[in-house]
């Protein structure tokens, strides 16, 4: 079984050559990551996929309030726009990727949320693979890329191919992904009440680190950060929408119209109603 000084840089080096692909037109890969020691997190969803396999440990994957077990050697997809959570046993043993596939007949949404794959089943020997080769060269060797191409491929294949019957911390990861990665789970969870405590435990981070990265990286605090992302989508939907100010406030995760409004006025200067009269959009 691997152990954990088997990869201690595959994930840093994968998300620094293998992420803003070189893989398109045939797949957009979001991150990679290997959690050695996973803790269980909160509810949450992605706009992507994202795909986890178990090498050691057991749990309970929920989707949709559907309970799912797992165990080791246990394949785990979460799909777009849906909510889950993993729960599991301390010292559980992930290895994931976020990712898109941009190539029409994907059979990947047709997968069953967690079944069971053997470690010796070809697509997870070519992950664990993957993450070898990432831990003996460089990052930017087109090697990674020629090889993260082929094993997303395997990935996404017909599910009965394969159906054989941290808390580590990830300060070591590159600045800008991890806050590319807390962006992207922002965005997608914009509706419900953001914690600092939720994001840290997302990324694999503490509260102090992640508030840290923040700090130097943009100069934000985390509620400084989510607050922008909640006003950059209410102003986009005042602009291009007619969705009532009540009907924007809940898809941005404010409270109320009123708090909303509040909020708005003070960070943009302007309410929510004057400033979709003056881009344009006439509708009360």
């Amino acid at each position: 079984m691997t152990s954990l000084y088997e990869f201690q840089m595959a994930d840093v080096r994968l998300n620094q050559s293998a992420v803003n692909l070189a893989l398109e037109p045939q797949f957009r890969v979001h991150y990679w990551g290997i959690a050695p020691r996973h803790q269980s997190n909160r509810i949450h969803k992605h706009s992507f996929y994202e795909i986890c396999y178990v090498l050691e440990g057991a749990g309970t994957y929920l989707e949709n309030g559907e309970e799912f077990p797992f165990e080791s050697e246990t394949m785990i997809l979460s799909r777009p726009g849906i909510p889950h959570q993993i729960i599991n046993t301390p010292g559980t043993y992930l290895i994931y990727v976020g990712f898109e596939p941009l190539f029409p007949g994907s059979s990947v949404h047709e997968l069953a949320p967690v079944r069971k794959m053997s470690l010796s089943s070809s697509v997870i020997q070519l992950w664990l693979a993957l993450l070898h080769l990432a831990e003996s060269i460089e990052p930017d060797n087109q090697l990674l890329c020629q090889f993260s191409m082929q094993f997303l491929q395997g990935l996404c294949g017909p599910w009965d191919r394969y159906a054989e019957h941290k808390s580590r911390s990830r300060s070591r990861l590159h600045p800008s992904a991890l806050i590319q990665r807390m962006e992207a789970y922002v965005v997608d969870n914009l509706e419900q009440a953001i914690l600092v405590e939720d994001a840290a435990l997302h990324l694999h981070l503490s509260v102090r680190q992640l508030s840290r990265i923040l700090r130097k990286e943009i100069g934000r605090t985390f509620s400084q950060f989510v607050n922008k992302h909640r006003l950059d989508r209410a102003a986009h939907l005042l602009r291009t929408t007619s969705l009532s100010i009540k009907h924007i406030a809940d898809l941005t995760g404010f409270q109320t119209a009123q708090y909303f409004t509040l909020v708005f006025t003070r960070g943009m200067g302007i309410s929510p109603s004057q400033f979709r009269k003056l881009s344009g959009n006439h509708i009360h």
